[in-house]
């Protein structure tokens, strides 16, 4: 129901929607950094055992679930990201 309402434009139902930026230009070419609150309600349920399941897990894991957006943009530098990544837990 969330992403139905948001399509109303009067209806603000995201706290973390921002409507005007202060920033002029944004630019993903130095960096970027993708956080993710929630990957997979698999992964989400594993979570919660881990960590003690709370009564507002099933909300909060609707409210964070933004996988619906396919984005390729660091496909191109995955095998260089896991080569660094196992090149730093490489024993010295």
């Amino acid at each position: 129901m969330r992403r139905s309402l948001v399509r109303l434009p009067l209806i603000d139902t995201d706290s973390y929607t921002i409507r005007h930026s202060s920033v002029k230009r944004v630019s993903a070419g130095r960096l970027r950094l993708n956080h993710y609150a929630v990957r997979s309600p698999q992964e989400f349920e594993h979570k919660t055992a881990r960590h003690g399941s709370s009564r507002m897990a099933p909300r909060y894991f609707a409210y964070h679930d933004r996988n619906e957006v396919h984005d390729p943009a660091l496909v191109r530098d995955a095998s260089a990201v896991r080569a660094r990544l196992t090149a730093a837990e490489a024993p010295v």
